[in-house]
């Protein structure tokens, strides 16, 4: 069975007999937590490859809005340059 043990005490003190307590399900409490633990590290890893793979779409899209603002006359070709520069396109 599983569960823990406690001593069952009678009139003059602990006996051998022994009350297996139960936790509410077939599994202990450390089987919950470490599914539990299993799960956040799954979250944090796709959590980060979204972050990380957001990163290279950004400066994709930061370079093309650049580039439509230079061509709608929206910047000129000295702020277009330095904005280039700064962000490293």
């Amino acid at each position: 069975m599983i569960g823990s043990t406690l001593e069952a005490p009678n009139g003059k003190g602990a006996s051998n007999e022994r009350v297996v307590t139960r936790h509410g399900s077939q599994h202990p409490p450390g089987v919950a937590a470490y599914i539990a633990f299993i799960v956040l590290i799954g979250a944090s890893i796709v959590a980060i490859g979204i972050r990380i793979a957001g990163r290279g779409r950004g400066r994709d899209d930061s370079g093309n809005l650049l580039r439509e603002r230079f061509a709608r006359g929206e910047i000129t070709a000295t702020e277009y340059e330095d904005a280039r520069r700064i962000l490293g396109l």
